[in-house]
């Protein structure tokens, strides 16, 4: 209980006379509901017998813990319905956290928790179990067909090669002969779009600066000729970002 102590001067007397105001909170506008007792009892007024589905205080049932109240002289709100005393569980548990006692969900319900996570962890044991028996099956079939154990994923992982974000000019291969030249800032991200539509077996590149690429690309085009870069010219010679007289009147400067 929370109290202050303020002093009063009265205008007429010379004397001071200290009062005690006692400030009586009320403990049901902001009680926090435990959470194992449901919302749409937690307001209702409810007979003996309900009350110890939800809740124990202090280690006892909620009906022990009432009467307990009655017998210390100091007995909870209670109404009469249909000529039986019925209490809420919002006094109930007020009145023990006032007095700082323990609030714990009922024997019932505890032991319905307790089932309940035994089945939660009885499921996720069969889950790992099947796990296990099924990597044992593949790790089985792995030796004998191939010899050798399967890498993990961390294994893999260790040996992961990163593919370089780099630009250049690139050079598809058929053989050993340069079929098409092109330029990328992603040469790696390039040569894979290039394999849905083109017919090649390999591919090299020339890293070089984004400002150099046209250039660097049309000297190559211009002196190896292509097939498939003069394919997207039509027969009208090699198509190349900069024309040959344009290359040529460059180096004039």
């Amino acid at each position: 209980m929370n109290f202050e102590t303020a002093t009063h001067h009265h205008r007429n007397c010379h004397h001071v006379s200290n009062i005690r105001i006692f400030f009586i909170p009320d403990w049901r506008n902001e009680l926090s509901r435990p959470e194992f007792i449901p919302s749409d009892v937690f307001r209702q007024y409810l007979k003996v017998s309900q009350l110890n589905r939800y809740v124990r205080i202090d280690g006892i049932m909620a009906t022990s813990y009432v009467a307990r109240c009655e017998r210390e002289g100091n007995p909870l709100l209670h109404k009469m319905r249909n000529g039986s005393k019925c209490w809420r569980l919002i006094d109930i548990v007020a009145r023990a956290r006032a007095y700082c006692l323990s609030v714990q969900p009922s024997y019932e319900e505890e032991i319905a928790r307790d089932i309940d996570s035994l089945l939660a962890e009885k499921e996720a044991l069969a889950i790992e179990i099947h796990t296990k028996r099924h990597d044992l099956a593949i790790k089985t079939a792995s030796m004998h067909l191939t010899g050798a154990t399967l890498l993990t994923e961390s294994e893999i992982a260790s040996a992961r090669l990163d593919l370089p974000i780099c630009s250049g000019v690139y050079f598809l291969l058929r053989s050993e002969h340069v079929v098409y030249v092109g330029q990328s800032t992603k040469i790696f991200s390039r040569v894979l779009d290039h394999m849905k539509s083109k017919d090649f077996d390999g591919f090299a590149y020339i890293p070089c600066d984004v400002n150099a690429l046209d250039v660097l690309e049309s000297l190559y085009i211009h002196t190896l000729r292509p097939e498939l870069n003069a394919e997207w010219n039509k027969g009208k010679g090699v198509n190349a970002p900069l024309r040959l007289d344009t290359l040529l009147a460059k180096q004039k400067y």
